[in-house]
């Protein structure tokens, strides 16, 4: 679900999917369950856990550690089809594995979409949850500061494409003196949040929200009229 601009990464990243996939899937039947019943027995719903043997998903690292408690199913197996399905019951091993995983961060991927448009919508639960590498991550700063949300609206293209994934830094809650983009929340309605690019305004001492979508204008507000959610450090988009 979640690619770089380059295409090969992107067809790399989607053969990994699939093939998580078609492992979870052939696991699944091997234990003779239903999607319902395996997904209920690690905490998703039907649609979810089918969603990440449809490739639709990665797999969360709660999902993962809860095939390893439940069913003694070998995580790095699920994640790259190397090693037995099954693990061997053993302290050595158990160890390295817990070794394995903490090299990996896992993220909320908030489910309702956030605007690039006019049409903020509210933000309602965690849809999923999306795992990356700690080292790489953390470029971007602290893991627990991080979250990542899905854009909806055509206002900042050509940035931002409706359906691309932003990361947002919630630790960067401040304008930049030279600007940026940001995930906002115009104060009269603190429940909806927006992406929008913006500056200082020197003429004014006004702050100037902008839309990459020249389509879109321009407007202006103070700065005890928003309020910064979180600053965009990185995004991916599907194919």
């Amino acid at each position: 679900m979640i690619v770089t601009g380059n295409d090969a990464v992107n067809e790399l990243v989607k053969e990994k999917l699939q093939k998580t996939g078609s492992r979870l899937k052939s696991l699944r039947k091997d234990l003779g369950f239903t999607q319902k019943q395996l997904g209920e027995s690690l905490g998703v719903t039907q649609g979810f856990y089918g969603g990440i043997e449809k490739s639709r998903y990665s797999i969360p690292l709660e999902v993962l550690l809860k095939l390893k408690e439940i069913y003694n199913v070998n995580p790095n197996w699920v994640l790259t089809g190397e090693g037995s399905t099954f693990l061997e019951q053993n302290v050595n091993e158990d160890e390295t594995l817990s070794d394995n995983l903490s090299d990996f961060v896992s993220l909320p991927l908030i489910s309702c979409r956030i605007s690039a448009g006019n049409d903020a919508v509210d933000i309602d639960d965690i849809e999923a949850t999306l795992m990356f590498k700690r080292n790489w991550l953390s470029k971007f700063g602290d893991p627990q500061e991080l979250s990542l949300i899905e854009v909806a609206g055509d206002s900042m293209e050509p940035t931002f494409k409706s359906g691309d994934i932003i990361l947002v830094n919630h630790n960067q809650n401040f304008l930049d003196k030279a600007g940026g983009i940001y995930a906002i929340a115009i104060k009269n309605n603190e429940d909806s949040i927006i992406v929008k690019r913006l500056q200082y305004d020197c003429q004014s001492g006004k702050i100037l929200v902008i839309s990459d979508n020249k389509l879109y204008r321009t407007f202006l507000v103070s700065e005890d009229e928003i309020a910064i959610n979180g600053r965009v450090v990185w995004y991916g988009r599907k194919i």
